[in-house]
């Protein structure tokens, strides 16, 4: 019999009747010394060290309403991930234990609502705490406090459905000529049509517009705090001529109601705070857009339709990109969040300007992204002529779909940080792809970047270029017609790409690799390059997020939603050697309303061994003898250790773990010997800082975990396991990336 892992083991020697030969004492000791020697490289385990790659935290959820809460590792949106825990929950508070790997930060909870029409909603852990507001409170503040904590960018919350006014509250008045200056009081515009000329000079007060509307702004210098604008359904506003400055207008603020239209003929403030749930149309914009404290939040329809003061030519080595007449958020605090349809001329970030789409945007013309502390995330439906990235940002990300109808270019600043990142399952589709050097594209798992036509590279450097996941089972795909060298004679002769990561390269004409000795194109980790556009042999779904490769498009994500294990990954002592631990591997499945689902997947041992579950004084049996259970009629065959049957992975019962840490589950298995004794190995915390004989794993973004095939030893499967053995704060993310033959399955 062969190793398995543990945390804690307990010896008990039965039937003495002949000499003993087996001595379990001296071989824990045996075992624990070439366990340091042989895994560790002679050093002593960490003191800390619990031999589990996940840890316990307690999550509270605050709802409002009833629902499916499922608490995941990674985002869900548009990637199929696996749960930590599935459990249906009613209004109010609830605390809840999850087993999360310690090398993820971020946990997602989503909450499947079940007394309205199923909607999802996903919202980021803040401090292991999520709340669900009931629908009268909007579920796009979700969306957004989602993105803007997962960036680490703060961006303003939706507002509430009590902000927007319908009625006129009672007690409101004409408007005077002069304001309160102290006091804050209800007005409302008299009935006329013709312009009414406003002095908004010295005065705090709430505005209620109802009717149709023309303003002539007066006196705009000095406007003062506390200036509310409430724009009720039905009405029709139109600003004529002038607008405030500046100079305070921080504190001016508009909501306009579903239903009401807003239309600025000479341009908008650029420190408004406007909230719009109606439509927004915008012929004019002073000081080229939003910067200071400006603030624009759109959940209706918003249209730019004006020239800016701000005629900006940005000159890539390719041509121009003139923006003019865009929507500019740039410089100060500007934050323009979209949650709703926006339509413009073009759209500049720069500065410290920051944009954020949850909705649907269509940008006419240019796109351009301009600065090292610009903000661009796209978390909806974003389309654009033209696309252009400098200077480089460590916050420019595509979280969904981006379309750009001609050109996508890239040209940043010589960074280790700066690129366009793209979360798993987004997608960029675009006609060219410029990458001017340096330039870098991160991709993540399952998302695409696919070019209708020629993708130009010109990196300049080696390690720029473009890059899938370095973890973790699903790859990016780089599509494109044909990719060029956009070479140029004076640059040298230097890298033009280099591809990196989990990423598939499939084209149907690459330029040729190999220059005078130089390397044009560079393949680096496990980048493929393909001979064809869906060349390679993988599969994305098409989904809101993606148009899908090598997909039938008949379905979107049809795939379900995958299950999350954890291994617990034994040796057994039969031989003291072999750290492979794959003697008997249990696999957990993640708790549905405090239930698990008890596999074996695999028996490399060959001694009659069961599996126990529970206090190693009186242990319970789950399933029968481990090879029997498994299809074997001996238990001198090794199941699953050499490749995998998944038809052999044998349901050997449930267990609940209501309230109880999935890492560090009471789990064992008892071996016969061939001289009558019995061994247990059995899970406890007594073990931690020990030589194991028991190891937890928890499954990647899929659920699963890949075990070393037979006589590997784990630290050659895995690299990175010796060095977190001696260290438990480091290397927390061995267990997703092999180094050596592991079963795949």
């Amino acid at each position: 019999m062969k190793g398995m892992a543990v945390l804690a083991m307990v010896v008990a020697v039965a039937g003495c009747a002949k000499k003993d030969v087996y001595d379990p004492e001296v071989k824990k000791q045996q075992s624990a010394t070439n366990f340091v020697n042989n895994v560790l490289g002679g050093r002593s385990v960490d003191a800390n060290q619990t031999w589990s790659t996940a840890e316990n935290v307690t999550v509270t959820v605050n709802s409002e309403l009833n629902g499916t809460l499922k608490i995941y590792p990674a985002n869900p949106y548009g990637n199929h991930v696996a749960p930590l825990l599935t459990q249906s929950i009613g209004t109010g508070t609830v605390q809840l234990a999850v087993a999360k790997p310690r090398d993820v930060s971020t946990l997602y909870a989503a909450l499947i609502d079940s007394d309205g029409d199923g909607t999802i909603r996903v919202t980021e852990l803040s401090n292991n705490t999520a709340t669900f507001k009931a629908p009268a409170t909007t579920a796009r503040a979700a969306a957004a406090k989602k993105k803007v904590t997962k960036h680490n960018i703060e961006f303003p919350d939706a507002p509430a459905d009590g902000d927007f006014v319908t009625t006129l509250p009672g007690g409101t008045m004409l408007k005077p000529s002069q304001y309160d200056a102290n006091n804050i009081h209800n007005y409302v515009l008299e009935e006329t049509t013709s312009q009414q000329d406003i002095n908004f000079h010295n005065g705090k007060f709430n505005l209620y517009i109802t009717g149709t509307k023309n303003i002539k702004w007066s006196n705009p210098a000095d406007a003062a705090d506390d200036m509310y604008f409430y724009v009720l359904p039905g009405a029709n506003l139109t600003f004529k001529e002038n607008q405030f400055t500046k100079n305070g207008a921080e504190r001016f603020k508009m909501y306009v109601a579903s239903g009401a239209t807003v239309t600025f003929e000479a341009g908008m403030n650029s420190c408004i705070h406007l909230y719009n749930r109606g439509t927004v149309i915008v012929n004019g914009w002073q000081d080229s857009g939003i910067y200071g404290n400006g603030i624009i939040y759109n959940e209706g329809t918003m249209k730019f339709n004006g020239t800016s003061t701000r005629n900006q030519v940005v000159n890539p080595p390719y041509g121009q990109a003139n923006v003019s007449g865009a929507l500019g958020i740039w410089n100060g605090a500007g934050r323009f969040v979209n949650a709703g349809t926006l339509e413009a001329k073009g759209l500049l970030v720069e500065g410290s300007g920051k944009f954020l789409n949850l909705g649907t945007a269509n940008i006419s013309g240019y796109t351009v992204v301009n600065s090292n502390q610009a903000v661009w995330i796209n978390d909806g439906q974003y389309t654009t002529q033209d696309y252009a990235y400098s200077a480089g940002s460590q916050n420019v990300w595509n979280n969904c779909k981006l379309t750009v109808k001609n050109l996508f270019a890239i040209w940043l600043g010589d960074s280790d940080v700066n690129a366009f990142q793209m979360e798993a399952g987004s997608s960029v589709v675009t006609k060219d792809l410029k990458l001017y050097g340096p330039a870098r594209i991160i991709m993540g798992g399952n998302s695409l970047l696919k070019v209708t036509d020629t993708a130009y590279m010109n990196c300049r450097k080696a390690n720029y270029g473009i890059y899938g996941p370095s973890t973790g089972t699903a790859w990016a795909v780089f599509q494109a017609k044909d990719i060029v060298s956009a070479h140029n004679s004076w640059d040298g002769l230097i890298y033009q790409v280099s591809y990196g990561g989990n990423l598939y390269v499939a084209a149907d004409s690459h330029f040729a690799n190999g220059w005078n000795g130089q390397y044009p194109y560079y393949e680096q980790g496990s980048a493929k390059m393909f001979n064809g556009q869906n060349a390679a042999t993988y599969t994305i779904k098409s989904g809101t997020c993606n148009p899908g490769y090598n997909d039938d498009g008949e379905a979107v994500n049809p795939d379900p939603e995958p299950t999350m294990y954890y291994y617990y990954a034994f040796e057994d002592l039969g031989t003291i050697d072999d750290f492979d631990f794959n003697d008997v591997i249990v696999r957990v499945s993640a708790a549905v309303n405090g239930v698990s689902t008890v596999q074996l997947v695999a028996a490399g041992g060959t001694m009659e061994t069961y599996v126990t579950y529970g206090t190693q004084e009186n242990p319970a049996q789950l399933g029968g003898e481990v090879h029997a259970t498994m299809g074997s009629n001996t238990t001198g065959t090794m199941i699953n250790t050499t490749g995998v049957d998944v038809t052999k992975f044998a349901n050997i019962g449930t267990v609940n773990v209501a309230g109880l840490d999935m890492s560090n589950l009471p789990f064992g298995i008892k071996v016969n010997g061939q001289n009558g004794e019995v061994n247990k190995v059995v899970r406890s915390v007594e073990s931690h800082g020990k030589a194991p004989l028991v190891i937890v794993v928890t499954g990647n973004e899929q659920g699963k975990w890949f075990w070393a095939t037979e006589r590997t030893n784990i630290t050659v499967a895995y690299g990175q396991f010796g060095d977190w053995g001696a260290n438990a704060s480091t290397n927390l993310n061995w267990y997703r990336t092999p180094t050596g033959a592991v079963v795949d399955y």
